[in-house]
């Protein structure tokens, strides 16, 4: 069956709906009924109809035609069908047709090149309305009336084209009414009418389908003044014009066995792209977009400018998401759903330039995308902000300026004025070189004549800055920072002298001359501005300092290309009036000014006050590694040759609860290690989802080869560069090639480890929220709160989440404030905010809880953290005063290869054995004593050294001078039979510090190995689709299961076979010996022995024997290999 919407009346609460047989021969009573939906096409005519009162026959397919009450086939006019009529709610939201259905693209151009935004329909618009190639209409208010009247005229005509005419008339009067609201209200009002049922969607895209073809070319020309402005206005969205990413949208089609198999060939090739001609519709919504077609194209959007209109939609419902002509696609896979007897067509969709569009694109836009996805920091000017105010502002905060010469900027005022505020405030400047045969000269020449050069490669100039001494790690987002323009701070003063808040005069040989300021601004001490006087353009610097209204002032002004000249006098503000009198002076000749500024509010001392700090937030300072348990080889040995390269590196366990807590205190960047085992790793996409929700910058390695990254994986690592390290013998050499992309994130980063200011760090955290009046429990399964940071995990009826927030101190008060954000994985995501009281130790969590419309209170309590004495291993130096030089210079080295100590700089221990000490020693994992003359005399040493023997520690003298000097004392007696280290010559030093390092490294494995024998065991499988069979007299059983895990040296599983229900339980090593109990419920136990075989790609197979008294036989459990079917999943 198939449907078809439409009115009957002016109750807009019913609709009726059609059914018709939508089988090839309907008449054939052998074939099954085949039931499809259809909405668009319908609903257009037939209501079209009914308005008219007239019945109409419309052509359904090749052989089907529907009039108001039969269905018959083309070739038979007398075989008829009656068609049935139901009726039903509004509230039955679908897609229309004839929007959300049909290929991508045309089939005529499914298969050819791409356009990008270099097509020429757009091209023609263009030139139509006399605009220059990047020249829209949104950048200059004055030109919004007059585009509007275009469009206007357009559709007009294009109505009257069609008999269409009053409906036209009514859509532009519509759009001339918002023609001087501004150019949101007239964007909002086209995409109005741009979803309503009229004839522009399809006389729009129906024109720009003919283009590329020679034949229709004199047809779609004719329609660029009808219709181009239109398209062009739709184009161009006035707000966050930023790339689309990492978002999944739908469409569906009816696709025949030829397409298919075309579509099959696309996916063979995954370096070709295809692009669309057309506005193309799609909605976020899965379950509206399965119900249309027999084909559901999944669209997986890595980047691209794609158009979410649902909010201005007329049918917000349809959650409208408009692909814009030149987006590219290329197909992943072509599966078929036979549970759902349907076709799945995964796309990847990204905004791939043409050779006319990278000619345009500019270096600087294509080296700020690369910022952009390495999650470093970059100027963001706000919206409409004047380019005075730009400038200033990006000067004032910028650690290096960028600078691409070129013909255009030798003359362009806005660059100069940049560049010489630039130079006047010493702000590094590195030159980007774009123009091989370009040389500048003059006052550019001269600014860029000591500067650094590099090419746009990002990779060099990250080196460059480096060389230049800029901290690049200062560049990385904080996280929960966004590149994106900041709140905007208030200024004593700001403004020009056309505004008429600003007048500004000096003397010079018994003249007065007026200084002409295009832009001014006082704030937090700081002066800057630009403007003109008779010498010409200058850029203005200084700073200034206020007390209780009084204060002074100097600056220097600096003329493009000319001397500079200085400023200095006195600052006085009361009420509105500031009053800026004193001297400037240039060599010897000086003479007077003054300014008066008009302040924007009266005068108080909060406009000057800094804003207090905030908890700090410290960002962890190594490179997590994070891995699924097949590669725990590879991230030991990735972690180990990036600290051996002097890159702090953490390999934490594989357990979910450390991972995320490593993530969030001490992770700079992650590096995952993508393969199909990666992928299908659970603990994995909850670790990479909390990195991504927490902004912590990802830096891939591709593990497996061949393997492309889907799915949740794909999304989050969308746009990354990856290095691929998959052969052994260049494992160096890609290392190196990480360390590259590694280094902008960990350049200059202090090597001390950051001490962790543990708020909170609970296992189990309880509460409550509220909704519609019901209390219902909240729970996490970890939640800790560290240097300003939130986060944790758990799972709830929704499913498993990650949380990732941050806490701040209110200002006056001893609460906090907080926000977090519940992310459920592949899902959606819930906003928690609030403050935080304390009493008796409990945290207390009050706020409200935000999903969408949907909003109520919650509440958590949350006890405080209780550090313990000795929060992990380390390695504690003892020594005597004297000693203290050289100790400190092992301890340097220690810290370089990331090695716990215990150092008390102070020297010689003070007092009995005290706190401070008792903390040194059982915390240790070794003991290394500095030996001496001076250590053996020393009785708080002796105390020391003492104490670390009775608890049994592991000792290891260094011997700093000849051993004989202290040979018949305590400290040799103890020391006669221990292994030592030599370091008496310094000269031989590094080989010294090497021995010792061995003998450290070794220590610290085997205490984790003491204290924590069961957590060594490395997780094998985390669970998934597993089978297995038992033997017995020749037979073989099946044991199907319900779920198998080897995590952590524990094997759990339970399942059924052909004798009960059971549960296992038991052990398995890191050799692969494994043994456990399968338990039939209120029945017997079988025993089972056997060896453990782990394949690289996270798979698994157990072979052994199973006993139960004299009774015996073989067995074996295996993982199945269930990703191909993944694509199933969207259907499911």
């Amino acid at each position: 069956m198939a449907t078809f919407p439409y009115s009957t009346s002016n109750d807009s609460s019913k609709n009726g709906v059609w059914f018709w047989n939508s089988n090839l021969n309907p008449w054939l009573t052998p074939v099954p009924v085949e039931q499809r939906y259809s909405s668009g096409t319908g609903n257009f005519v037939v209501e079209e109809t009914y308005k008219r009162y007239k019945p109409q026959a419309v052509a359904v397919n090749d052989n089907i035609i529907v009039d108001s009450k039969y269905q018959m086939p083309n070739s038979d006019h007398h075989k008829k069908r009656a068609i049935k009529e139901i009726e039903h709610k509004s509230k039955d939201k679908h897609l229309r047709e004839e929007r959300f259905m049909g290929l991508p693209i045309s089939s005529e151009s499914s298969f050819g090149g791409h356009f990008g935004s270099a097509s020429p329909f757009f091209i023609e618009i263009k030139k139509y309305l006399n605009l220059e190639q990047n020249d829209l209409s949104s950048e200059t208010s004055e030109m919004i009336p007059m585009f509007v009247e275009k469009v206007a005229q357009g559709i007009i005509e294009e109505g009257k084209q069609i008999g269409k005419e009053r409906k036209a008339e009514k859509m532009a009067t519509m759009l001339r009414e918002k023609k001087h609201e501004g150019m949101e209200e007239v964007w909002e009002e086209c995409v109005y009418l741009y979803t309503s049922k009229n004839f522009l969607y399809k006389a729009l895209n129906a024109t720009m389908k003919l283009v590329g073809g020679k034949d229709q070319e004199n047809i779609w020309r004719s329609k660029v003044p009808t219709l181009g402005p239109f398209c062009l206005l739709l184009l161009n969205k006035p707000f966050n014009k930023e790339l689309t990413k990492n978002k999944t949208i739908y469409r569906s089609a009816n696709v025949t066995p030829e397409q298919i198999v075309q579509y099959e060939e696309m996916a063979k090739n995954k370096s070709s792209y295809q692009s669309f001609k057309v506005y193309t519709s799609c909605t976020r919504n899965l379950k509206n977009a399965k119900a249309l077609g027999n084909t559901l194209f999944i669209m997986a959007v890595l980047d691209g400018f794609i158009m979410d209109i649902s909010p201005y939609s007329k049918y917000p419902e349809e959650e409208e998401e408009l692909i814009t002509p030149g987006v590219c696609f290329r197909v992943q896979s072509v599966t078929f759903n036979q549970k759902k007897n349907r076709y799945l067509i995964n796309l990847e969709l990204r905004q791939k330039l043409t050779e006319e569009d990278k000619s345009d694109a500019s270096a600087a836009e294509k080296l700020k995308k690369y910022f952009v996805q390495r999650r470093l920091r970059f100027y963001h000017p706000r919206q409409n902000e004047d380019i005075n105010t730009i400038i200033a502002n990006g000067i004032e905060n910028a650690a290096v300026v960028l600078v691409f010469p070129s013909p255009s900027l030798q003359v362009s005022n806005v660059g100069s004025k940049l560049l010489n505020y630039a130079d006047q405030t010493k702000t590094p400047i590195l030159t980007i070189k774009i123009c091989e045969d370009f040389q500048p000269v003059n006052w550019l020449g001269a600014i860029l004549a000591p500067t650094k050069s590099c090419s746009t490669d990002f990779d060099e100039v990250m080196q460059t800055l480096i060389s230049m001494g800029i901290k690049t790690s200062d560049f990385v987002l904080e996280r929960g920072e966004k590149n994106e323009p900041q709140p905007i701070e208030e200024y004593l003063f700001k403004g020009e002298t056309k505004s008429g808040n600003l007048k500004a005069k000096y003397q010079q040989s018994g003249k007065e001359y007026p200084i002409e300021f295009r832009f001014l601004g006082l704030k937090h001490g700081k002066v800057f501005g630009q403007g003109d006087d008779k010498d010409g353009a200058f850029t203005l610097a200084g700073e200034y300092k206020l007390e209780d209204g009084f204060g002074v002032i100097k600056m220097q002004k600096q003329y493009v290309g000319k001397d500079s000249v200085k400023y200095r006098g006195k600052i006085s503000v009361e009420a509105l009036n500031c009053v800026i009198e004193g001297q400037w002076k240039i060599g010897k000749m000086h003479d007077k000014f003054s300014m008066h500024l008009i302040l924007s509010r009266p005068y108080t001392t909060d406009i000057e006050k800094v804003p207090p700090p905030q908890i700090s937030r410290k960002q962890g300072s190594k490179v997590m590694i994070s891995y699924c348990p097949c590669q725990y080889d590879l991230a030991q040995k990735i972690t180990k040759g990036l600290i051996a390269k002097g890159i702090p590196a953490v390999c934490p366990p594989i357990r979910l609860h450390d991972m995320i807590k490593i993530a969030a205190h001490k992770a700079r960047v992650v590096v995952p290690l993508m393969s199909k085992a990666y992928e299908a790793s659970n603990t994995a996409k909850y670790v990479l989802s909390y990195a991504d929700e927490a902004d912590i910058p990802i830096v891939p390695v591709k593990a497996q080869d061949p393997y492309s990254q889907s799915g949740w994986l794909g999304v989050i690592c969308a746009g990354a560069l990856w290095v691929q390290m998959t052969n052994a013998n260049e494992f160096e050499k890609k290392l190196d090639e990480l360390i590259t992309h590694l280094q902008p994130y960990v350049n200059d980063f202090g090597d001390e480890e950051q001490e962790m200011d543990f708020l909170v760090d609970e296992t189990l955290v309880e509460g409550y929220y509220m909704q519609s009046g019901e209390q219902l429990p909240l729970q996490f399964d970890m939640f800790t709160m560290v240097n300003g940071y939130i986060a944790g995990e758990g799972e709830d009826e929704v499913g498993i989440f990650v949380i990732n927030g941050s806490y701040n101190c209110l200002p006056d008060t001893e609460e906090l404030e907080f926000e977090f954000e519940k992310h459920y994985v592949e899902k959606y995501d819930v906003q928690y905010s609030g403050t935080i009281t304390e009493e008796e130790s409990i945290l207390f969590f009050d706020g409200k809880w935000f999903l969408d419309n949907i909003s109520d209170s919650f509440h958590l309590e949350v006890p405080l953290n209780e550090p313990s004495e000795s929060e992990s291993l380390h390695i504690m130096l003892s020594y005597q005063w004297n000693s203290q030089e050289l100790v400190k210079k092992v301890a340097n080295k220690l810290k370089e290869n990331d090695i716990p100590i215990w150092f008390d700089i102070a020297g010689d221990m003070k007092g009995n054995i005290n706190s401070a000490m008792a903390n040194g020693v059982e915390g240790s994992a070794m003991i290394i004593s500095f030996n001496t003359l001076a250590y053996s005399k020393s009785v708080n040493c002796q105390k020391e050294f003492t104490y670390a023997m009775q608890l049994e520690k592991n000792i290891v003298p260094v011997l700093l001078e000849n051993e004989k000097n202290f040979q018949d004392t305590w400290l040799g007696n103890a020391i006669a039979s221990v292994d030592k280290v030599n370091m008496e010559n310094e000269s031989l030093f590094d080989s010294s510090f090497d021995v010792l390092l061995q003998r450290i490294k070794k220590a610290l494995e085997e205490k984790v190995d003491e204290d924590s024998n069961q957590s060594e065991v490395i997780t094998r499988f985390e669970g998934g689709a597993v089978h297995g069979k038992y033997y017995r007299f020749d037979q073989s059983f099946d044991m199907v299961f319900d779920f198998f895990s080897l995590i952590e040296g524990r094997v759990s599983g339970q399942g059924i076979d052909n004798v009960a229900a059971f549960t296992m339980a038991g052990d398995y090593d890191n050799e692969g010996n494994i043994s456990f109990k399968k338990q039939y419920v209120g029945k017997n136990a079988i025993e089972h022995k056997g060896t453990l075989d782990c394949d690289e790609l996270g798979g698994f197979k157990i072979n052994g024997t199973w006993s139960a008294g004299s009774s015996t036989g073989d067995f074996y459990v295996e993982s199945i290999d269930d990703s191909e079917d993944d694509t199933m999943t969207h259907d499911s």
